[in-house]
């Protein structure tokens, strides 16, 4: 099965209308990716930049989306926010050039364990809803949830984004998605406006996200 890619600002729209989100917001979050990685230095630990990429943009998820009514959550182990109404979870991920590529598909950075597996076989019965021969639903261990990851490329010279559901994970990396929406395409990222406003100063302040 091909995934079904969102790639028109107004197919990307409606579709993130639906999942109850929208571009604006996903922009917001994969900035607090991209402000968090930036701000690393030689110094660090050689995966500083992507463990404070997701640390920063996982924060920035949930201060975004749990006061419109979604949940934090930690799905064996995977950190995450949950839509109860919609049964809807996100969460946040640094991938590789295959993110917002039509032609590729986004893979994780660092490989994933059992819990990022678990989450592509709940994901691949939700959408194929199987059934047996007769007709019959074939037993299902999810909760009627479909998950998707906020996929973040970042190569230090341009940012991309989309917000997709995996359905397959093969030697610990996703390869397969039921449907991609491309938030942030290749050459969009200048044209982004990338200022935020420094936490707990004068509103009016704000910071550019520099490049170190």
């Amino acid at each position: 099965m091909a995934s079904i890619v969102y790639a028109h600002p107004y197919e990307v729209d409606e579709r993130l209308q639906r999942l109850g989100t929208s571009r604006e917001e996903w922009i917001e979050i994969v900035k607090a990716c991209v402000a968090a990685r930036g701000d690393t230095t030689d110094n660090d630990p050689q995966s500083a930049g992507g463990q404070m990429a997701w640390i920063f943009g996982t924060r920035m998820m949930r201060q975004l989306l749990r006061p419109r009514g979604l949940e934090k959550e930690i799905l064996k182990g995977v950190e995450c926010v949950t839509d109860r109404s919609r049964k809807i979870r996100f969460a946040v991920v640094s991938t590789d050039e295959g993110t917002c590529d039509q032609h590729l598909s986004p893979k994780n950075r660092t490989p994933k364990g059992p819990a990022s597996e678990l989450i592509t076989d709940l994901n691949n019965q939700y959408e194929l809803n199987l059934v047996d021969a007769t007709g019959s639903p074939l037993p299902y261990d999810g909760d009627g949830y479909s998950f998707w990851y906020l996929c973040v490329y970042d190569s230090g010279e341009d940012v991309r984004a989309e917000l997709s559901s995996p359905i397959e994970f093969k030697s610990r990396y996703f390869v397969k998605f039921s449907e991609r929406v491309f938030i942030i395409k290749p050459g969009e990222w200048d044209g982004i406006n990338v200022r935020v406003p420094v936490k707990n100063t004068d509103p009016a302040i704000e910071i550019d996200i520099r490049r170190r």
